[in-house]
């Protein structure tokens, strides 16, 4: 498989430093590196050069004045390093464009790159350094582990402490969270329980995968968990002695 290829416009190749582990993956490469917008549009053949773009603002909003037939062609393949992410996101909220604010967190830009490119594989996540991203974020070396969840407009940094469960629905997965926020996603819910499985978070029912650590009560006579926030979820009785079990309750 040939690996996907990024161009940088405007941005420094610091954030891609090839002693960097996350850039090891052999999937992604650094194509070229552009001062401008004008030097990349002297690209040839540019619809077919590169797979994603990552772009300063100011270079992005050139283009979009003076070359927007040529960046049509890398729709929904745009992260945009921005100082500002809400300023930009509410200035061009109709173009649902991927942000990262500067300083760019390389951690938090590949993952953002695996968001993008992943409706190109059609394959589940794999890899090490993907791992390392999807399942043992870390933030400033806090040790707080954190998972990404992507929708349509972000990728969201969530610690795992936040997330109450997931909740199925069809190819699609709903992250439900303290103080009633959720975030829905394009993973399956076997994503998930095979990213997680040794995390805390438990298959419970065919539509739910719970984080034990938000288990408030078991109701024996319905066979209805009780979460964080008064969820409420119910076990699946080829699923019940395997509950008990990874929460040591006798079954």
């Amino acid at each position: 498989m040939q690996p996907y290829s990024l161009a940088l416009i405007g941005i420094s190749d610091q954030a891609f430093s090839p002693i960097h582990p996350l850039w090891t993956d052999p999937s992604i490469r650094i194509a070229r590196s552009f001062e401008d917008p004008y030097s990349f549009m002297q690209d040839k053949n540019l619809e077919h050069s590169f797979t994603l773009l990552v772009i300063d603002e100011r270079a992005w909003e050139t283009l979009q004045t003076h070359f927007s037939d040529s960046l049509a062609s890398y729709q929904n393949r745009t992260i945009v390093a921005t100082s500002n992410q809400s300023r930009f996101s509410q200035n061009h909220k109709s173009q649902n464009i991927l942000t990262i604010n500067k300083p760019i967190n390389p951690e938090k830009l590949f993952a953002l790159v695996l968001a993008l490119i992943q409706p190109l594989r059609h394959v589940p996540l794999q890899s090490p350094a993907e791992q390392l991203v999807m399942a043992g974020f870390n933030d400033r070396g806090q040790g707080v582990q954190k998972v990404a969840l992507g929708d349509q407009k972000s990728v969201h940094f969530i610690d795992l402490n936040d997330i109450i469960c997931f909740q199925a629905s069809s190819n699609y997965t709903t992250a439900r969270l303290k103080e009633g926020q959720s975030i829905t996603t394009s993973r399956t819910l076997m994503h998930y329980e095979r990213l997680l499985k040794n995390h805390g978070f438990i298959r419970v029912h065919r539509s739910h995968l719970i984080n034990s650590r938000h288990i408030k009560q078991l109701i024996k006579a319905t066979n209805t968990l009780v979460l964080s926030e008064d969820l409420r979820v119910e076990i699946a009785s080829d699923r019940r002695s395997q509950l008990l079990q990874a929460v040591g309750i006798p079954s």
